[in-house]
């Protein structure tokens, strides 16, 4: 899949969920949570912290973060804030979550980010069906683990979407090419 159509697949997943702030939030321990997933792209392989954009509205310390990159960086099974990810680079990495997740806070919305995403992997091989043992499986139980940390924070937790953001690793060979939507599904 190349760069464009993971481009196209973000736009659609970002305008599916740009919908007008609710009337109100009489809840005030709601919390919204985005679940971001993929490949090198979403993981921010390219986006150096040294880079990372300026918090014109001191948005990110309220906006919680949860992250996995398997054998490179985590959040150490616990929520922080919203900031440049250990690992790929000296000052961190960061990816799409840091644009899309400032603008759903700037409308006044209270949102947690969960973040699993490994660089080079691929669905054929690596993120696998559930209950196959693979990546899937693995953040399904690290997903569970970081609402559960919320709800012990008083939150109600409200999953809003699943962003995904994965591909050029399906497509090295035609068969991992072809299989790829009916390894999307579930």
């Amino acid at each position: 899949m190349n760069r464009f159509a993971n481009v196209i697949i973000c736009l659609v997943c970002l305008s599916s969920f740009w919908l007008p702030k609710a009337a109100s939030h009489d809840n005030n321990n709601e919390i919204e949570l985005f679940i971001f997933a993929g490949q090198s792209n979403m993981q921010g392989w390219k986006g150096d912290g040294k880079h990372y954009p300026e918090d014109k509205h001191n948005l990110d310390d309220s906006i919680k973060l949860y992250w996995t990159s398997p054998g490179i960086s985590s959040s150490n099974k616990s929520w922080t804030h919203l900031k440049a990810q250990d690992g790929r680079f000296e000052q961190g990495h960061f990816g799409p979550e840091v644009s899309f997740s400032r603008a759903i806070a700037a409308r006044g919305i209270s949102i947690a980010v969960f973040k699993y995403t490994l660089g080079g992997t691929n669905l054929a091989n690596d993120w696998n069906k559930p209950g196959a043992g693979g990546m899937y499986d693995h953040m399904v139980t690290e997903l569970a683990h970081a609402i559960k940390l919320l709800k012990r924070e008083f939150h109600s937790v409200k999953i809003k979407s699943f962003i995904w953001v994965q591909g050029e690793s399906d497509a090295k060979t035609v068969e991992m090419a072809n299989a790829y939507a009916s390894n999307l599904k579930l």
